[in-house]
């Protein structure tokens, strides 16, 4: 190809997948076949199965499908096919729990549009096998989100965030996304937007919900997104640690080769979401590294470059290049852009939303009776209307940097939300004071304040180091909590 390629900063090879995770994707994706077969070989001789990570389990599964009985004869095979077989029934058992809930939310007529892996399988079923998928990605249009929300909440799924149902409600209407699961196997990430908010756009967001394609997935009528718009999810997604679940590669490959892509409308999604950069690292190593024929479509990309590409590419690269290989500055650089993106995009509808109030710790204590602690204590509010809360209670924070998360709810709605950052790794008693405003409504006087978990833990996870980071805190109120109107 014409594409000038070279491994120095900030050219795009240099955000490349490289070292194991560059032999696994050639030889699920190398258009040379024996060119995958000695990638596989080599990789199988410099690693142990038993110490490979989830992601390399997702990209083996479809190495093994793609390869087929072509490594039938290799000592490995056995346990490959068996890897295979665990992954696949690991995803047949979340579609198997969580398809009712897609079905109720089509029965309700809520347009249920799959994006993903979900969406891969939905496009072709015989993909089960070679696309692991531990998940469902739903995505809704505005104003059926809410409705998917009530019927999960309804039917006992709850967020992996920690939160309650009536918490969550509470601030619902700023909630991008949100993970929820039931039971063992039962998770389904419910999405209002489908890319990140950096990359949304309002005329490019209306056009995916308008143009998507209706299909079935395991008898539920659903709807998936146009290629091109699966091509730019998949790279949208990717661009950002996509070196910890590289299939998105093997979705992008596979699109392109079962699909007839409009490559001006993809052209005008990236322009639109601003991927340019994420587009050309991803569609340079298909071409240059799996041998894709990419040639044309990269020309055309190449004519949308932004004004000072060289410049305003750095981020997105050093986005996407693996943390692990990155250098002192460069990981100092990426910590500082991740911040920022968070930072710009953060911000809640105080509007709608109960208030988040976050709380500061005024003192250390020295003793004190840890028996007295209550996960959930009641509270008497002496007035109404818009009033400000001021809190004191004292707590044994764990040896784990994590959010420490409390609701204030009243019989029928969450009032607020109390949230300390605890930022060092040791054990420690303090006070918390929590100072905010909020709105009682008539006859809201008797509250309940309940410590919550950092995030949603079933029976598998009730270990000893996961309760220290994610366990509710519980807590003793200093004095009373007051409630002055304001």
């Amino acid at each position: 190809m014409t594409l000038q390629t070279s491994p120095r900063f900030p050219s795009y090879q240099w955000a490349w997948p490289g070292g194991n995770l560059d032999q696994l994707l050639v030889a699920a994706l190398a258009v040379d076949h024996t060119e995958a077969l000695t990638a596989f070989e080599q990789w199988l001789a410099d690693n142990d199965l038993d110490s490979a990570t989830f992601s390399e389990h997702r990209l083996l599964a479809a190495i093994v499908e793609r390869l087929g009985r072509s490594i039938a004869s290799w000592p490995e095979y056995p346990r490959l096919q068996g890897l295979q077989r665990l992954n696949w029934t690991k995803s047949r058992m979340t579609v198997h729990e969580s398809l009712p809930a897609i079905k109720a939310m089509a029965d309700r007529g809520l347009r249920v549009i799959l994006v993903k892996g979900a969406a891969r399988v939905a496009e072709n079923p015989t993909e089960q096998k070679s696309r692991t998928s531990y998940d469902i990605d739903v995505l809704m249009d505005d104003a059926d989100f809410e409705a998917a929300f009530e019927i999960l909440a309804g039917d006992g799924w709850q967020s992996t965030r920690g939160e309650s149902v009536m918490g969550l409600r509470g601030r619902l209407s700023t909630v991008r996304a949100r993970n929820f699961k039931k039971g063992r196997f039962g998770d389904i990430d419910l999405h209002r937007k489908a890319y990140r908010p950096e990359n949304q756009n309002d005329l490019a967001d209306a056009a995916l919900l308008q143009t998507a394609i209706p299909r079935s997935y395991f008898d539920a009528p659903v709807f998936i997104p146009t290629p091109e718009e699966r091509l730019a999810m998949a790279i949208a997604h990717g661009g950002w640690d996509g070196h910890s679940h590289s299939d998105w590669l093997v979705d992008c490959g596979t699109i392109i080769r079962t699909n007839s892509v409009d490559w001006v409308e993809f052209g005008n999604i990236i322009q639109q979401r601003n991927l340019y950069t994420g587009a050309m690292i991803a569609l340079s190593y298909l071409c240059t590294r799996m041998g894709l024929p990419l040639d044309a479509e990269i020309r055309r990309l190449e004519t949308l470059a932004p004004r000072f590409d060289a410049i305003t590419r750095i981020p997105d690269l050093v986005l996407a290049k693996d943390e692990t290989a990155l250098n002192t500055p460069t990981k100092s650089l990426r910590r500082l852009i991740v911040l920022l993106r968070r930072f710009n995009l953060s911000g809640r509808n105080t509007a709608v939303d109960t208030p988040r109030i976050y709380g500061r710790i005024k003192r250390a204590v020295t003793g004190g009776d840890a028996a007295a602690r209550t996960a959930v204590a009641q509270i008497h509010a002496a007035h109404t209307g818009k009033v400000r809360i001021d809190l004191e209670m004292e707590l044994d924070l764990p040896a784990a940097r994590r959010r420490v998360e409390f609701e204030l709810n009243s019989a029928d709605r969450n009032i607020a939300h109390f949230t300390l950052l605890s930022l060092r790794e040791n054990e420690r008693r303090v006070v918390v004071r929590f100072t905010g405003k909020t709105v009682l409504q008539d006859g809201e006087t008797d509250l309940e304040l309940r410590a919550m978990p950092g995030k949603f833990m079933d029976d598998d996870e009730h270990r000893a180091e996961v309760l220290a980071k994610y366990r509710a805190v519980p807590f003793t109120i200093l004095g009373k909590a007051t409630f002055n109107t304001c």
